[in-house]
């Protein structure tokens, strides 16, 4: 499975770069050095470094998503959020991420073995709310 090269943000696609050398510019500039990936919510860009491993680059593509999806989310009129507000704003972005972006769910659960395909088809299948009422839970 190859790793993405862009996704789908809200209603934002944004550009999914593997380049160290391009990640270390970028961190310079915002004065962290040492980060594994950076993501810009303006400029619709995740800058990765590619030398990372597949379970790293997962995690760390997902943690970079996330940033792009609070900077999505209004706190306007909200002193303080709680952690329920949080969470509930979130995980209708998730639920969206996932939907509109299938092999980038396949990517981050890491399957690259044909025989766990059917496995992937249906999770996404689930995830983008098709056979909900079909009675295929037991099905094999």
């Amino acid at each position: 499975m190859h790793r993405p090269e862009s996704v789908w943000v809200g209603p934002h696609l944004v550009d999914i770069r593997w380049d160290v050398g391009e990640l270390s510019r970028h961190a310079i500039e915002a004065d962290m050095p040492q980060v594994l990936g950076l993501s810009d919510a303006t400029g619709l860009f995740v800058v990765m470094d590619e030398r990372l491993t597949e379970q790293k680059a997962r995690d760390t593509l997902l943690h970079e998503i996330l940033h792009l999806i609070m900077s999505q989310v209004s706190f306007r009129n909200v002193e303080m959020p709680s952690e329920e507000f949080i969470v509930d704003v979130v995980s209708t972005h998730l639920i969206t991420l996932f939907r509109t972006n299938p092999d980038l769910v396949a990517y981050l659960v890491g399957s690259t073995d044909p025989s766990e395909r059917s496995y992937l088809d249906k999770l996404t299948a689930l995830i983008s709310g098709e056979g909900e009422e079909s009675g295929e839970e037991g099905e094999e």
